[in-house]
């Protein structure tokens, strides 16, 4: 949880209900608890209209070498409850102009998985 709260920005893949793959780069992600995570939903756009439509999400964070996480979970939104207040207080530690979000994306965090240094010449 703390590698995710110093790498910014994560990049979340989601789905449509289309099955169209969407990734979208979110400098808000932070970590809202041992289970959570949370970020601003500022524009209302299609990724999270694929949240609603299908909340399975995988979030990549990673530092300049490649090495990071996967994180895997369930998408849901957050208008007025504690994750909408935590983030709203937590924005000006995140160094990212915020305005007051629409609302909070939480993610329920299933799987993590590390990621390696990509191996020069392989990909």
């Amino acid at each position: 949880m703390e590698f995710v709260r110093g790498h910014r920005p994560a990049l979340l893949a989601t789905v449509s209900p289309e099955g169209v793959p969407n990734v979208a780069p979110k400098g808000s992600l932070t970590v809202l608890d041992d289970e959570r995570l949370v970020y601003a939903d500022l524009v209302e756009g299609r990724t999270s209209r694929n949240i609603r439509a299908r909340p399975e999400v995988a979030v990549v964070v990673m530092d300049r070498n490649g090495r990071g996480y996967q994180i895997k979970g369930r998408g849901s939104r957050d208008t007025t409850g504690t994750a909408y207040t935590y983030l709203c207080e937590a924005a000006p530690a995140l160094r990212i102009p915020l305005p007051p979000p629409s609302a909070v994306m939480v993610i329920e965090v299933d799987e993590v998985s590390p990621l390696g240094a990509p191996v020069k010449g392989h990909g």
